[in-house]
């Protein structure tokens, strides 16, 4: 499980939870997301990303600057995009 998460040598209570993944694409300004996001393992910010679409399809993140530097980071194009079209928006 720690291998899967990308967590190695750090203990599962250190696994970041909802209130924090919410916390970053909802609160912070976006330096300090940049900055947070940069700082991440790469398992983290596709948990983030999960959080994100799920965020995104109730209409609580909308955040374009937020939503491209996450898919940039994790070499992904077009993510809300495509959810826009799987949930027929």
């Amino acid at each position: 499980v720690k291998m899967v998460l990308g967590l190695k040598d750090k203990g599962i209570e250190e696994t970041p939870d909802e209130y924090y993944l919410d916390e970053v694409l909802l609160d912070f300004t976006f330096d300090e997301y940049e900055e947070e996001i940069n700082s991440l393992p790469l398992s983290v910010v596709d948990r983030l990303m999960d959080r994100a679409i799920i965020l995104y399809k109730r209409g609580e993140f909308s955040n374009f600057n937020k939503m491209s530097l996450l898919e940039k980071k994790l070499g992904l194009e077009y993510v809300f995009e495509d959810v826009d079209r799987s949930i027929g928006r």
